[in-house]
């Protein structure tokens, strides 16, 4: 609403403020709210090309949702304020579908309809349904044999292969519970997860550590099919353990109870049938491995085992050839050429971010699906697509059994594009942390709008015209220099260089600066350079280290604690010369906490920041001030400004002479390139009209305008170009060659002169000849009339301060 005139009586003299709608946004919202006897009225100004019409009426409702609540209860707390309304409340707690339930031996079962076809391809190797069957029942047999019963856990420890999947085949038909374990692990993370999952039988092909009894998946036996220990939903289905915030691992328990749910939500996607053909890259132990075996045993399809020793580029590629549906990680994804695989027709990305120059390369001519979910959801917990190039990356809807709500901290749902952690429930939700009572109590909590319990995520969202957008985790910027980061962008200019496969930048907790790693053919002082042609100096890492490729965690997520140390470059070493630059040299090895710096080393290069800079300055000499470092980053620079501090009293500040050409600051700057660009434009024009009723005081008026005027030189400065002079470059001895001459805008500021205010009598006839008369030529004018009042836009070349007083008769 536009705000209705406010009134200010003086003696003898009304004023009334009129609204003036200039047209232009000069903020990306300003809320202006005027008051009134008994109301008041709120106007919103919003940047079209930032916020629809929609929007912005919606968050004007919701301001005014706020005042009324305020209002009604005065002693309420802001944050008990109710934003929805009832149809928003109704969209966004709706309850979740219905999931279908299967459990795991269900569904491996369901799988086998057609017995002869192909289940399981590993190189040469290939395994029919019913030989699949077949080899998971003997193996089964072996397992109940040697103590396997409903409830206990299984731990399964053997490669990615056909024996990996016959291995879970086997132990989910005796109802235990399957604990996936890479091999790889380092012995102690292994007895870890063996010693506190409780398990006292495995599947492997060699002995690993932990009291526990372990069976060969080559071991002989009678074909029994095993039909009597059909599980119950709430029965554990597998045992996965991630990192912990603790540094040691935690096992989530996931039921049976949301696996139907899950099948079922690919199919309607990914519509896998007999015939296809679906990659299993994914390691045991990351539950990615488990989405891939479903979407083949859903429609099935066979499962194309990858070797583990494959980890991207062409050499997966080659192994890829026949693959029709297919889940990476991004960062494995980003390795491989989809020209080269124009076969597959369905990609799934998840397990990290997906950076939309992804979806440009692998998006046309096949479907391609976001999924997300916390290892605390059954695999998936959203999902989102098929994805369009040039569209936003989200990560989509609740998936089949799960539902979503986005909460703040009072656990109050949030209105549609307001940011919230988001929260998982449902079929799908897991039984909680084995054995860790207070830890699943902290994260699967009450959920007080559909009872039961909700996962917390932790993670930041909002809702997007229905779907969800994943805005980071809650801590996931990072500080430098004052300036909060966000190092995704840094990752996207440095792998913009063609000489970049793939890019990470993490902050270096040492020095609180940011490093890179790359993985490519590339320079790193050229990606350096790069980098700093696009990034403000704050953000171009301290030091780009390039790599083979990226160190990886089980889950095929890039394991930044494996990153090695970075080293910062240094200049060649020249020793320091004298007593100041040895002092400054060990005050920065010091605070660097670096063995040796040289004369010419940068403090910066060497993985120096703000905060470290002002420790520092505190130990040479604090009357310096920090700026001085980032003036002198070197220890020779900093030395020389470190004598002149100490030679003796500051001088007085006085205003000095003014230059002949005084150069733009760097808000003037700024203003005379828009107005290059749009000459016409008024948005720094600041409208204001005003109703004066009654004697109105000329001289006085005179007087203060003219005050202002003179004692702010803004008002009275004008940027003109003008040719500067000429530049000489001296190429070789006697050829001197000058430069072509440059127009460049500088300040120049006029004198004060008096303002003719006296009041003229105008008609709707004459006004605009009247405007025109007061600006002066060279100005185009734009006059609106309407019923009280005149509105003028003037534009041209030179500044013109223009008062007009439109008298209104009293008719």
């Amino acid at each position: 609403e536009v705000p209705r005139p406010k009134s200010v009586s003086l003696p003898g003299l009304e004023i009334d403020v009129l609204p003036v709608d200039f047209g232009i946004a000069k903020f990306d919202l300003e809320f202006a709210v005027t008051e009134h006897d008994d109301h008041a009225t709120v106007a919103l100004t919003f940047a079209r090309d930032l916020f629809d019409d929609d929007t912005a009426v919606a968050m004007l409702e919701r301001y005014v949702r706020v005042l009324s609540g305020a209002a009604t209860d005065p002693s309420a707390a802001v944050g008990d304020v109710d934003l929805l309304t009832d149809d928003e409340r109704i969209a966004l707690l709706r309850a979740p579908e219905d999931p279908p339930y299967r459990s795991l031996p269900g569904l491996f079962a369901d799988a086998a309809s057609d017995p002869e076809a192909l289940a399981l391809v590993s190189g040469s190797v290939a395994v029919t349904y019913v030989e699949l069957d077949r080899r998971s029942n003997i193996l089964a047999g072996n397992l109940i044999d040697a103590g396997a019963v409903p409830g206990s856990v299984v731990a399964v420890a053997v490669p990615r292969s056909v024996d990996s999947v016959i291995a879970l085949w086997a132990v989910a038909k005796t109802g235990a519970t399957f604990l996936p374990v890479d091999p790889r692990y380092p012995a102690a993370r292994i007895e870890h997860m063996l010693t506190d999952s409780g398990a006292r039988l495995g599947v492997a092909d060699s002995t690993l550590p932990g009291d526990i009894t372990w069976v060969s998946p080559h071991t002989g036996g009678e074909d029994r099919p095993i039909t009597d220990r059909v599980p119950c939903p709430d029965a554990a289905a597998y045992l996965i353990y991630t990192s912990g915030s603790t540094g040691v691992p935690k096992g989530v328990v996931v039921t049976h109870r949301g696996l139907g749910a899950f099948v079922a939500e690919q199919q309607r996607h990914y519509r896998v049938q007999p015939g296809d053909r679906v990659a299993a890259f994914a390691s045991p132990s990351f539950d990615a491995s488990l989405l891939e075996i479903l979407m083949a045993v859903g429609g099935g399809a066979t499962l194309q085992l990858i070797p583990t020793d494959v980890y991207g580029g062409t050499e997966l590629e080659e192994h890829l050839a026949s693959v029709t549906h297919l889940f990476l990680t991004p960062a494995a994804l980003a390795t491989l050429n989809p020209e080269r695989l124009e076969q597959i027709r369905v990609v799934v990305v998840g397990g990290e971010a997906c950076d939309p120059s992804l979806v440009e390369r692998w998006a046309p001519g096949r479907e391609m699906f976001n999924a997300y979910g916390p290892t605390e959801s059954t695999i998936m917990a959203t999902h989102f697509g098929p994805m369009t190039t040039g569209e936003p990356v989200r990560i989509g809807r609740p998936v089949i059994g799960t539902g979503a709500v986005v909460l703040d901290e009072r656990l109050r749902p949030v209105p549609d594009g307001v940011p919230g952690e988001l929260y998982v429930y449902g079929a799908g939700l897991a039984r909680g942390y084995h054995d860790q009572t207070s830890l699943s109590a902290s994260r699967f909590v009450a959920n007080p709008l559909h009872g039961g319990l909700m996962y917390r995520t932790g993670d930041l969202v909002r809702w997007v015209d229905g779907h969800l957008d994943y805005l980071g985790r809650t801590d996931f910027q990072v500080k430098v220099r004052g300036h909060r980061i966000e190092v995704s962008e840094i990752d996207a200019v440095l792998a913009e260089h063609p000489g970049v496969d793939a890019a990470v930048t993490v902050p270096h907790e040492a020095t609180g600066t940011l490093v890179s790693y790359v993985t490519g053919t590339v320079d790193p002082a050229e990606l350096s350079v790069h980098a700093a042609q696009v990034l403000p100096g704050y953000m171009v890492p301290s030091s780009i280290i390039l790599l083979d490729v990226f160190p990886r965690t089980g889950a095929g997520k890039i394991d930044t604690r494996a990153l090695p140390e970075p080293v910062f470059s240094a200049t060649e070493f020249v020793e320091p010369r004298g007593v100041d630059e040895r002092c400054v040299a060990d005050v920065f090895a010091e605070v660097l906490g670096i063995d040796r710096v040289g004369a010419h080393d940068d403090f910066f290069a060497l993985g120096g920041n703000s905060l470290s800079a002002t420790r520092v300055i505190a130990r040479l000499d604090s009357s310096l001030g920090v700026r001085a470092l980032f003036e002198n980053p070197t220890v020779a620079a900093l030395a020389v400004a470190a004598r002149g501090s100490a030679t003796g009293d500051r001088p007085a500040l006085v205003a000095g002479p003014r230059p002949e050409r005084i150069p733009l600051s760097p808000a003037q700057q700024r203003m005379w390139l828009i107005n290059r660009f749009d000459p016409a434009s008024p948005v720094y024009n600041i409208p204001v009209a005003v109703r004066l009723s009654g004697h109105l005081d000329v001289d006085a008026l005179r007087a203060a305008v003219d005050d202002v005027v003179q004692r702010h030189e803004t008002l009275r400065t004008i940027f003109p170009m003008s040719e500067c002079h000429l530049r000489s470059v001296q190429l070789t001895e006697g050829d001197i060659r000058t430069s072509a001459p440059e127009a460049l805008p500088h300040q120049v500021v006029v004198d004060a002169a008096p303002l003719d205010l006296t009041p003229r009598v105008v008609t709707a006839d004459t006004l605009y000849d009247e405007i025109v008369a007061v600006a002066g030529r060279g100005f185009d004018v734009t006059v609106e009339t309407p019923a009280r009042g005149a509105l003028l836009q003037l534009t041209g070349d030179e500044h013109v301060l223009v008062v007009v007083v439109h008298h209104i008769a009293a008719d």
